[in-house]
């Protein structure tokens, strides 16, 4: 798969599979809320919370910026925020959207910008919908931009029950999931410390009926999350 087939594997994304995906809707809430907390705990466990206030950020796929613009609820500035996306339509909207963030649409394995110009590289479910062949080179890039005693954050989808290596859903991309030793090889000698969390989507789409159901199953059955939540330690 090509850079130009990833950006028409999103570009492809039918109006259902957005709508199940729009912030408002209950699975899209109750993922941001988990992916969140989770979060919130890793960077606390590990320093970062004090450092956000005047951390340089760049967003890997950043989409619309959606998931960017979080990262002023946890303490960064808006004009230290930077996002790049493969698809030119994603990165329109999401000027309009969030004129305070820089957007701009580009190829990860080829990032425009400096090395050393960043204190956090984000990836969140970029990977996943990447060709194979072109993870070690994103995750060069990721550690060429970054300073040092910068750190990556890392959210992506896992092998898990029900989806063991790619997932073919109707109206979905075409999404390879990353386990664990996939995620320290990209990154060694680096240290990566972080873990499980969400839900697969047969239990997570319970979260309609009550957001505490999803919850509690991820809560009292690990083989139920869905996702790895890592950062990186320099």
């Amino acid at each position: 798969m090509s850079s130009d087939e990833v950006r028409a594997n999103y570009e492809s994304w039918g109006e259902a599979a957005r709508s199940r995906w729009h912030p408002t809707a209950p699975l899209a809430m109750w993922f941001q809320h988990d992916r969140e907390r989770h979060l919130y705990r890793l960077l606390r466990a590990h320093g970062w919370v004090e450092r956000l206030p005047g951390a340089d950020i760049l967003d890997i796929g950043c989409g619309e910026g959606d998931q960017l613009n979080r990262w002023v609820a946890l303490g960064a500035r808006p004009d230290r925020l930077h996002g790049i996306d493969l698809t030119p339509g994603r990165i329109e909207r999401g000027r309009l959207r969030h004129p305070q963030l820089e957007l701009v649409e580009g190829d990860a394995s080829r990032l425009p910008f400096s090395d050393r110009s960043f204190d956090l590289v984000t990836q969140f479910v970029a990977f996943s919908a990447m060709p194979p062949e072109i993870w070690p080179t994103v995750a060069a890039e990721m550690r060429r931009v970054l300073r040092p005693g910068g750190a990556v954050v890392w959210y992506d989808i896992r092998p898990h029950a029900g989806f063991t290596n790619r997932i073919g859903k109707p109206g979905w991309p075409d999404l390879r999931a990353l386990s664990m030793s996939t995620v320290r090889d990209l990154f060694r000698p680096t240290a990566v410390v972080g873990g499980l969390l969400g839900a697969f989507h047969p239990v997570a789409e319970l979260a309609r009926f009550s957001p505490a159901i999803p919850t509690l199953a991820a809560r009292l059955v690990p083989p139920l999350r869905s996702h790895l939540l890592l950062l990186t330690l320099d």
